[in-house]
């Protein structure tokens, strides 16, 4: 085999450790994300280029890097492709995406500093004052829910717990028997999206709170990925105006500590503007494009990837950067790509992919060469 672990993807991994080259673009996006985390306020940013640019890959990558620095916390997930209002987004693109561990943990942890004495009724008739006003924002059912999530775990140990999984159930927008409402000390199932509007900002406000000694994240940063499909939305202008002027409210609602990331497949920015409401367009501080490599650009975005240690089989001479291949044949290679298609990393991979396959198969472990990458374009 020519790597230890095979470098070429064209769905990005889950948790992509690797940043090829592109060092603007990780400058860009590292500035706009480090800005809501080190500043608390909250922005707003829109990330926008060809399909196949490395988009998904980009923020898969940062998802990757928050989670193991553990000080903040990514909601990431792709824009539900059936949506009609912003309940379903609530549901399939922020509560589904939200780590329930964490999300767990963080409730105890407000629990338990709010209830120093453990279960103590005058303790917790503070705790639900605090929580409703300073998390919930008047909301009392959701102060409830995140109280009993926070008792339920701190005392049974258990996610399994029958409190805990009932909390999570309603905070999930799941539609909860009069008899289950009343065991948690909630009114009424969430209905209306004003209801899930209030639970994201809730969330959001509970999962980066550090009062009274908790031990909230810095910062929440919701990934909305493929906003593309908006498109589809659009074709209902009551649907789409009301998803987007809900996404607006949830963000009107966390003026510190929330990240708002949309990114949207397009090569033309003002098709992009096309899929956002004047009112979140408004609201945007930063437009990043992700445009088609350049040759250079290319060839050491290649190098960057197939020199990486993650890849990169031990038994090559640490001098030898190209391998499998020549300096002059990645050169080649990536001119042939660049006459068929855009220079984009998803068609930098397929190709290398299958080129690199072929020769694995026909000449292994001798070097890929010119005269292999002018036979392989010419078949």
């Amino acid at each position: 085999m020519y790597f230890k672990n095979w470098p070429f993807r064209v769905v990005p991994e889950r948790s992509p450790d690797v940043w090829a080259d592109r060092k603007k673009l990780f400058e860009d996006m590292n500035r706009s994300f480090r800005d809501t985390v080190e500043k608390k306020r909250s922005t707003a940013i829109c990330i926008w280029g060809y399909v196949g640019a490395g988009k998904s890959h980009s923020l898969l990558h940062f998802r990757w890097l928050f989670e193991n620095e553990k000080k903040n916390i990514v909601v990431y997930s792709p824009l539900p492709k059936q949506m009609r209002r912003f309940a379903d987004l609530y549901q399939q693109g922020f509560f589904n995406a939200i780590n329930l561990i964490s999300l767990s943990r963080v409730a105890a942890d407000i629990w338990a500093k709010l209830n120093p004495k453990a279960v103590d009724i005058t303790d917790e008739m503070k705790a639900l004052e605090t929580v409703n006003d300073e998390i919930a924002n008047g909301w009392i059912d959701i102060a409830n829910a995140i109280l009993a999530l926070g008792r339920s775990l701190t005392i049974s140990k258990s996610l399994r717990d029958p409190m805990c999984l009932l909390s999570q159930a309603w905070l999930s927008g799941e539609r909860l028997s009069k008899r289950e409402l009343r065991i948690l000390g909630v009114s009424a199932n969430m209905t209306d999206d004003s209801d899930f509007v209030k639970a994201a900002s809730s969330l959001i406000r509970m999962l980066t709170y550090t009062g009274k000694g908790c031990q909230g994240y810095g910062s929440l940063i919701w990934m909305l990925d493929d906003c593309h499909y908006f498109a589809a939305v659009k074709q209902s202008q009551k649907n789409f105006a009301a998803i987007q002027q809900g996404i607006r409210d949830v963000f009107d609602s966390c003026p510190d500590h929330l990240c708002l990331a949309l990114s949207f497949a397009s090569s033309d920015v003002s098709k992009m503007k096309e899929l956002l409401i004047e009112d979140l367009q408004s609201r945007v501080s930063r437009m990043i494009d992700v445009p088609p490599l350049s040759l250079q650009e290319s060839f050491d975005f290649v190098v960057d990837l197939v020199s990486n240690d993650k890849f990169r089989s031990e038994q090559i001479k640490d001098d030898d950067v190209y391998y499998p291949y020549t300096k002059e044949s990645i050169k080649l290679t990536i001119e042939s790509i660049s006459k068929e298609r855009d220079l984009t990393p998803r068609n930098l991979m397929k190709r290398l992919d299958d080129l690199t396959a072929r020769a694995e198969r026909e000449i292994y472990p001798k070097k890929i060469t010119p005269d292999f990458v002018k036979a392989y374009f010419k078949s």
